[in-house]
């Protein structure tokens, strides 16, 4: 989904979260948790692609640091 529908998302979950839960209809609670759940799959989708790009700029070094270290031993 697109950042811009994201954005009708949360604005949508401020707006029903603004109900409190008790005061919620059927309707209103199924749209929360619709909501909910697609923020949260937004946000790991970003932290996944922020992880793929750290990752592409570091290289062959990410996860590398044991034999880092033992290489820098073994040329003392």
């Amino acid at each position: 989904m697109t950042a811009g529908k994201t954005k009708q998302v949360r604005r949508l979950l401020v707006r029903v979260d603004a109900a409190a839960s008790h005061d919620r209809t059927a309707s209103e609670t199924v749209i929360a948790d619709a909501a909910a759940r697609h923020l949260t799959s937004f946000a790991r989708e970003q932290q996944a692609q922020a992880a793929a790009q750290r990752k592409a700029r570091n290289g062959s070094w990410v996860g590398t640091g044991a034999s880092v270290t033992s290489s820098a031993a073994t040329l003392v």
